[in-house]
């Protein structure tokens, strides 16, 4: 392998690369669905304004999915805790039920 192709990366923006290993990270702490701190969660969308409908376009996701989590009807994926973390403006971790955290 050449000195130029280690530094090749087509298509991808810096910002792509830092989401994608902050979604290798998580998924290494992460293993497995995490619980969601259900309170929290909307505490943050109400804080912010937006109807899980708005927060949900705006990650990504679907209304169900966000409406499944408020509710604690599901555990979300690290890829789903990091698209709401990044709408919400805070850390994916502070999204996590503290009881899931290692540490």
């Amino acid at each position: 392998m050449t000195n130029a192709a280690l530094h090749t990366v087509l298509n991808y923006t810096i910002y792509d690369i830092i989401m994608l290993n902050i979604d290798i990270i998580l998924m290494l702490l992460y293993p497995e669905e995490v619980e969601v701190d259900v309170a929290r969660l909307k505490r943050l969308r109400e804080y912010r304004v937006l109807s899980q409908r708005e927060l949900a376009r705006m990650a990504g996701l679907t209304h169900v999915t966000v409406w499944r989590l408020e509710n604690g009807f599901a555990e979300a994926h690290a890829q789903t805790i990091r698209k709401l973390a990044e709408v919400l403006g805070v850390e994916p971790r502070e999204l996590v039920h503290k009881g899931n955290q290692n540490g």
